[in-house]
């Protein structure tokens, strides 16, 4: 499942976030005996961590007022323009926006 489906199914970054930190302890411990089993713990780190932005991104696009994409660039450390394109499409989709 991608980080898209996972924030379109859920309003809730909390859950995300949590997965993410089980994950990344799971990666820590086993990183010198299962280089592995850490790499693909890492890349479930990523999709939470991933949905959880997604959902955020959109919560604050559909506050009111809406912050802008140059607030949410700035917080991501990347420009209003990269931030549009990276989100506004997901954001936007499913009758949000």
């Amino acid at each position: 499942m991608t980080a898209a489906t996972y924030a379109r199914e859920d309003t809730d970054p909390y859950e995300h976030l949590s997965d993410a930190s089980e994950r990344l302890n799971a990666a820590l411990a086993n990183v010198a005996e299962s280089p592995l089993y850490a790499l693909g713990a890492l890349a479930d780190v990523r999709v939470n961590v991933d949905a959880a932005i997604l959902i955020l991104v959109r919560q604050l696009r559909l506050a009111r007022p809406p912050a802008s994409w140059e607030a949410i660039g700035d917080a991501l450390g990347i420009s209003k323009q990269a931030a549009h394109e990276r989100y506004a499409r997901q954001v936007h989709q499913d009758g949000y926006l």
